[in-house]
């Protein structure tokens, strides 16, 4: 399958938190539920107040998401696995 370049990946934090590996499809549509019946909490906050992710997972969701509208995906993407993988190899230990 031939990808469109000129298609972008969403830069919405549900669909960035995804791709990071931090949440689910499931969890992300149980967040947006909760999210409507708290509309003075934004999407993020609603997913920390409810365990789904820590702060610095949204932080890091967020500053992805920042660099991609900005156009440096690339980069950020960069620093979110070397993140992950120092991540996995301090749990390893």
């Amino acid at each position: 399958m031939v990808k469109n370049p000129s298609i972008k990946p969403s830069t919405s934090v549900g669909s960035i938190l995804i791709r990071m590996g931090c949440m689910d499809a499931q969890q992300v549509d149980r967040a947006r539920e909760a999210h409507s019946k708290q509309s003075a909490m934004r999407l993020g906050e609603v997913m920390v107040s409810m365990g789904l992710i820590s702060a610095a997972q949204l932080d890091d969701a967020l500053a992805y998401q920042e660099r991609m509208r900005s156009g440096d995906a690339a980069g950020v993407m960069v620093e979110l696995i070397e993140k992950r993988t120092t991540k996995m190899m301090h749990a390893a230990a």
